[in-house]
């Protein structure tokens, strides 16, 4: 029996959806390639006692898409796989990962209508290393109309509704309802600077009594934001209140800042820092929202636990990439503290690296290291894990349309609980044709 496969092919679904939409709309540049590889590791579900080898054989596809348009704008991106447990120790499934923005000018400078759909892949117990057996497909689906009014040639107003649904595979107190407003008074100081007040309510309700209970949480909080030639800056101060059913009122303060700078032609340095409340939901959609962030497994998997509690985020992040005519590089450290409002078991505090080398040794060939750092400590348990994965690969591209790629995995983990180190060794191997 396959795992997963309904909401596997939600990402073909999302697509056509994102695609399909009214008159007057250009014909959308989709890319996508396909891939057979063959995955061989002496350690797949992670155990540190009974280790199991495993040849998993993976026909994927990969896909991004697109649109540009006088009225439609939209962007996707996801991929598709079957996984052959050669050896059965695992059950053969379907994975599936996806996201996708899509906004719709029904009327211009007036109405509007925002579609955003995120499918991914997410641990069940984060306590426990991403093997086969812990790994769950989470969704959210957001939508809704915006409303804009010219008050001044440098000044309108925007109301936004929103509706979210969440789903996860088994963790079900993730399941639910987000309904949400947001008013906003918008005002341009100059070509490059802008400013504006932002309120913002959201009523979210669980289908399932097993979690958090259900709460309204109001935001408030000034934006100011500058674009220049080579930098962007955004940056977010106000308050949030939560008061969620037969618990007291919480509030925290809200201090948000992204900066963005294009250093030279090669080199870009991002910065991203949070002072706020937050919840797996929001954490699913940052790490998601970026379409031009390549998807990185390391980076894209959630630190947090997918579940219905909200937690106090003390985040900092940095991001650095060159990529010349044959040097690319990438170093991507980040901190983060969390500290959960229903239940203080949970609370951790997190260091991320990421660094990635590739070298492009002819026209043809490229050769790559990387590896990335994860120290996690539960603060109430006293647990530490330091989590390490090493990779070093080869690409060569035959012709316009094939290639094939070999990588070396090592994966460790190193934890004060009893029985929750591992270490794993694999080989990846996959011929692509690219359209």
């Amino acid at each position: 029996m396959e795992r997963h496969s309904s909401r596997t092919y939600v990402a073909a679904l999302s697509t056509a959806l994102l695609v399909a939409i009214p008159n007057n709309v250009k014909t959308a540049q989709i890319n996508y390639q396909l891939e057979a590889s063959l995955l061989g590791s002496d350690n797949i579900n992670l155990d540190s006692d009974s280790e199991t080898s495993e040849t998993v054989v993976i026909p994927r596809l990969r896909f991004d898409a697109i649109q540009e348009g006088a009225r439609v704008r939209m962007q996707a991106r996801g991929e598709m796989e079957y996984r052959h447990y050669t050896q059965n120790n695992f059950q053969d499934e379907s994975r599936g990962e996806f996201a996708g923005q899509l906004n719709w000018t029904v009327l211009p400078e007036r109405v509007s209508l925002v579609v955003e759909d995120y499918l991914s892949y997410q641990p069940i117990d984060i306590r426990e290393g991403s093997s086969p057996g812990n790994l769950q497909q989470t969704n959210i689906l957001v939508s809704g109309p915006s409303f804009i009014a010219a008050i001044t040639e440098r000044t309108k107003a925007l109301v936004e509704l929103r509706v979210a649904k969440t789903n996860a595979e088994v963790t079900e107190e993730f399941d639910g309802g987000r309904y949400s407003a947001a008013a906003r008074l918008q005002h341009g100081f100059s070509e490059t600077q802008s400013g504006s007040i932002n309120l913002v309510s959201t009523k979210v309700e669980f289908d399932h009594d097993l979690g958090g209970a259900d709460y309204r949480r109001d935001d408030g909080f000034v934006q100011y934001r500058r674009n220049g030639a080579n930098a962007t800056l955004t940056a977010d101060a106000g308050h949030s209140r939560l008061r969620a059913s037969g618990r007291d009122t919480d509030s925290s303060a809200l201090f948000r800042i992204d900066i963005d700078w294009r250093a030279t032609a090669k080199s870009t340095l991002s910065g991203r820092l949070r002072y706020q409340l937050a919840d797996s939901v929001q954490d699913l959609i940052t790490r998601h929202g970026d379409l031009d962030e390549p998807m990185i497994p390391q980076l894209a998997q959630s630190a947090i636990l997918v579940n219905s509690d909200v937690y106090q985020q003390r985040r900092v992040e940095f991001d650095y990439r060159f990529r010349g005519e044959r040097v690319i590089a990438r170093l991507r450290p980040a901190y983060q503290k969390a500290r959960y409002i229903s239940d203080a078991l949970d609370d951790q505090n997190i260091r991320d690296g990421y660094i990635e080398f590739g070298y492009r040794v002819r026209p043809l060939i490229v050769v790559s290291a990387r590896a990335s750092a994860r120290d996690r400590n539960y603060i109430v348990q006293q647990r530490r894990d330091r989590d390490r994965v090493y990779g070093l690969g080869f690409e060569q591209r035959l012709n316009r349309h094939w290639s094939w790629e070999a990588e070396i995995l090592r994966n460790t983990r190193d934890s004060t609980a009893i029985g929750r180190d591992y270490e794993e060794n694999s080989i990846g191997l996959a011929v692509i044709w690219r359209r």
